[in-house]
């Protein structure tokens, strides 16, 4: 037999992802042990086998090996993810092979540090999203390990405020921006517009690295419209949801109005709209309303429960239909929000701890958010007549990735959600 290792990543925090082959035509291993001092995990019983032809090439040559590959095959690679092994300083890290005839055989291993969205990341790029063993590796290995990684929350680092910003005020806006450019004009004009947007205070976040460039335009632009802006450098942003989170919490605001930088307001009215729908709730609901894409057919229309007992699960119905479909609804209880656009107590927020991490994209972390607070006594409302556009809003680094992002996060989410979700009335 014979192996090697293409990586190994502590993952910090959370456990060791290891991605090799083992070349054992004869199948003479027993089993595969991911040791480091006292600890230890049987990864042969956690890995996924993948496709290696390059493997297979390199030792069809080698007559003591070649005619034991006669039946061609490749599955000679593994990736495997060992939950909570982390190696301890001056602990070595090995793998320990148990082969027929021979005893104990050792691999050492000299593993990098990584944190775990990027690290899970750059195996997605790896796989091919066509493949059903590129689904097995998301749904037994990345899904897992992202649902375990404690990742660090992100932070305000930076605050500055344009004009009289009042941080108790009982109503104010967060706006949460992730790397990608966004155009503040349109944003600015529209909320300079609005008389009842206008006298809020807005914060608006921003990841560290691109605050110089933002915050210069954002000061300008809250100047020449008269608002009062406060902003916020947040470290640790990957997407829009981590700028909202850190802002929430840079603020002290009764009421807060989320607005994601992927939503584009269409017409004024809208926010008084959602938190008159709020208040008439007591406040104790999460009001959104109708997401659209760019030509005007609807993006969201309320997530709904369908299907009942194990087989029940949350769907949006109306997705591609256009605006008329939903006709002249009122304000209607649906089963999760949209945290691209809606309004919540900020206390609400901060108990159920606002949004999880484990999640590569913004889709289910906003799902998960609106059924936390449903848990905790605040339904989620949707008010159809108030329409907020939301262009598209994909987070992977590799584009190619993102169908199994997306699966990694519905594989997490229905491992946290299920259960409760088939209970669930409604």
């Amino acid at each position: 037999m014979r192996a090697g290792i293409d990586s190994v990543t502590v993952v910090e925090d959370t456990g060791v992802l290891i991605i090799g082959w083992l070349f054992d035509p004869e199948r003479r291993v027993d089993a595969v042990t991911l040791r480091s001092g006292g600890q230890s995990c049987a990864v042969d019983r956690l890995w996924t086998r993948v496709q290696r032809p390059d493997v297979t090439a390199a030792f069809m040559e080698d007559p003591r090996f070649g005619p034991a590959l006669a039946a061609r095959r490749n599955s000679h690679g593994f990736i495997v993810f060992a939950p909570k092994l982390l190696p301890e300083p001056g602990q070595p890290l090995h793998l320990a092979f148990e082969v027929q005839g021979t005893g104990p055989a050792f691999l050492p291993l000299e593993p990098n540090r990584a944190q775990p969205r990027r690290a899970l990341e750059r195996v997605l790029g790896l796989l091919d999203p066509r493949s059903s063993t590129a689904n097995a590796v998301v749904e037994r290995q990345i899904a897992p390990a992202l649902q375990a990684a404690e990742i660090v929350p992100p932070r305000a680092v930076e605050t500055l405020d344009v004009g009289p910003f009042d941080a108790e005020a009982p109503l104010g806006l967060v706006i949460g921006l992730d790397h990608r450019q966004r155009e503040l004009s349109a944003l600015f004009a529209l909320l300079a517009m609005d008389p009842e947007v206008r006298p809020l205070p807005i914060a608006i976040a921003a990841p560290s690295e691109s605050f110089d460039r933002v915050g210069a335009e954002a000061r300008r632009l809250a100047r020449f419209y008269g608002l009062s802006v406060r902003l916020v450098a947040v470290e640790g942003v990957e997407d829009a949801c981590d700028a909202l989170e850190a802002g929430v919490r840079a603020c002290r605001f009764q009421t807060v109005v989320l607005l994601s930088g992927a939503a584009q307001i269409r017409m004024p009215g809208w926010l008084g709209r959602l938190e008159r729908a709020y208040r008439a709730r007591g406040g104790q609901c999460v009001a959104s309303p109708t997401l659209l894409f760019e030509d005007d057919s609807i993006r969201w229309a309320g997530a709904w429960l369908e299907g009942e007992g194990t087989s029940r699960r949350i769907a949006n119905r109306f997705v591609g239909y256009p605006l008329d479909a939903v006709g002249n609804l009122g304000p209607m209880e649906v089963a999760a929000g949209a945290s691209e656009c809606c309004v919540l107590s900020r206390a609400a927020f901060i108990e159920v701890g606002g949004f999880a991490r484990n999640y590569f994209t913004t889709a289910e972390k906003g799902l998960d958010l609106c059924l936390k607070l449903r848990m905790a006594g605040s339904p989620s409302l949707w008010v159809p007549d108030v329409e907020v556009y939301a262009v598209d809003d994909t987070e992977t680094a590799a584009p190619h990735a993102g169908a199994l992002a997306r699966l990694a996060d519905r594989t997490s989410f229905d491992r946290r959600w299920a259960l409760a979700i088939s209970n669930m009335k409604g």
